[in-house]
């Protein structure tokens, strides 16, 4: 999803709601922040990751993103 489209999703919601994230292993923790990270796309296989990972240091990467904390 593009910026852009999550702006357009959002501001038809009540603009008082808070935003959650998923937490570590259950639960939900609200933002607190966003950053600009790297990741190399479709990286990981098992279900139980998330399809894509950080890329750290000067390893070639697919996408830049912005993850939200």
């Amino acid at each position: 999803m593009k910026i852009k489209d999550l702006i357009k999703l959002l501001k038809k919601q009540d603009q008082e709601l808070n935003v959650v994230v998923s937490g570590y292993e259950d639960g939900f923790d609200y933002i607190t922040n966003l950053e600009i990270i790297k990741i190399k796309k479709n990286a990981n296989t098992e279900w139980y990751y998330g399809s894509h990972a950080e890329v750290f240091e000067d390893q070639p990467f697919d996408e830049i993103v912005v993850r939200l904390r």
